[in-house]
């Protein structure tokens, strides 16, 4: 469960928006309808609902109406990055409202002991008055490091990975306030076992990545509890006939999701219509990855004293290594719906649904349906944001961002 703060702390919106004549994305289809809110709930989805005269009115006609995008891992953005000690976390979250998002776990990444330690104190700080002002849900943190492989550790810093350990978790999910969600982990290093049992005892989900894993060792992992994959084909074993590894342990599993960083430069789009085809929609989450150069031009960009070059939208190191993503949530669905032709409710519950689901929460997020939070998104034909609507808030409205791309 989580705890109490996580979740918008501000009294819910006392006004009522009705939503009209929009291509509504529920789970059954997508009809063209209208959505009526109250007190921060959907109150009903239907053709005919009459305006009372204390509705905003939000004329959706020839625009897709989503629910509001969840993301399960995101460093940064817009400049950004969610581990800088001055970290501008407000407009960070204003960014990501801007492109859909309604909510989001803080991701961090392998650093120094003690500068994880100030990030989970200050992160935790943070999330109760990001959520007041910004209107936007804070789900926790994704801590992803410092239990990597050295073998696959992509764009993290080898010096400070280290094996998995119960007595520093302990500490950290103090200093964190309990508002760690999801850990990523290899689980063939030492300790994995009882750190993994242990994490999955404190209802955290523990995510396999940055692995070296066989196929045994992840099928082991699993029993253990191991739920989820990070950023699926990157950071880990390739899949082999004579050692399907972590791949293949997770495509054959039914305990196990994924999540997908589509901007087809991890992955090629096939790759990812392979997975969705194995898992189904249920099965995969899209995610960015996204780092402080999204929506920022291509240059260099300095993380913890490390150079990162973007070029095309492309963000490597130095020593090459894709370095996460410049991915915005509206883009993956875009690419998903143009690339891999996959029907709008499934585009939804890949966006939203499953991401709630993976953390528990899809009896209040992730759809469009009647008493669950009004978290809602309206995108125009282009892709682009028009309106993003948190727990019945208004939080963005395109007209009137001072935001840049």
């Amino acid at each position: 469960m989580l705890s109490k703060g996580v979740f918008l702390s501000y009294i819910k919106g006392e006004f009522t928006i009705l939503i009209k004549n929009g291509n509504v994305i529920t789970p059954y289809g997508i009809c063209n309808s209208s959505i009526l809110t109250k007190k921060g709930k959907i109150t009903r989805v239907s053709k005919d609902i009459s305006t009372p005269s204390d509705e905003e009115v939000i004329d959706a006609k020839g625009k897709m109406v989503f629910p509001g995008f969840i993301d399960l891992h995101i460093h940064g953005g817009h400049g950004i990055d969610i581990c800088d000690q001055n970290a501008d976390l407000k407009t960070f979250c204003e960014y990501q409202l801007k492109h859909g998002t309604t909510s989001l776990l803080l991701t961090t990444r392998t650093m120094e002991t003690n500068k994880i330690e100030s990030t989970l104190l200050r992160l935790k700080e943070s999330i109760d008055y990001l959520s007041r002002f910004n209107k936007i849900n804070i789900l926790g943190i994704h801590l992803e490091g410092p239990f990597l492989s050295q073998k696959y550790k992509g764009a993290q810093n080898p010096e400070n990975l280290q094996a998995p350990s119960k007595e520093i978790l302990k500490k950290w999910m103090q200093i964190s306030g309990n508002n760690m969600r999801m850990i990523t982990l290899a689980p063939e290093l030492e300790n994995a076992e009882e750190v993994i049992k242990f994490l999955k005892q404190n209802g955290i989900v523990v995510s396999a990545g940055h692995s070296d894993a066989t196929y045994d060792q992840m099928e082991e992992a699993i029993n253990w509890g191991v739920s989820h994959v990070t950023h699926f084909f990157n950071g880990m074993r390739g899949f082999h006939h004579r050692e399907p590894g972590i791949l293949g342990a997770s495509l054959l599993s039914d305990k196990v999701t994924t999540e997908i960083i589509l901007d087809t430069i991890h992955s090629h789009p096939m790759a990812a219509k392979l997975l969705v085809k194995n898992k189904k929609a249920e099965g995969v989450a899209l995610i960015t990855d996204s780092v402080r150069a999204t929506g920022m031009a291509d240059g260099e960009y300095v993380t913890e004293n490390r150079m990162l070059c973007v070029k095309d939208g492309i963000v490597r190191n130095s020593e090459g290594n894709l370095a996460g993503s410049t991915l915005t949530m509206n883009e993956a669905v875009k690419n998903v719906i143009e690339l891999l032709q996959l029907p709008y409710p499934e585009v939804a519950q890949m966006a939203s649904l499953t991401p709630a689901t993976i953390l528990g929460i899809d009896h209040e997020k992730g759809s469009i349906e009647v008493g669950k939070d009004a978290d809602i998104v309206i995108l125009n034909s282009d892709f682009e944001v028009e309106y993003s609507i948190c727990e019945g808030e208004i939080s963005y409205k395109r007209s009137e961002s001072i935001l840049k791309k």
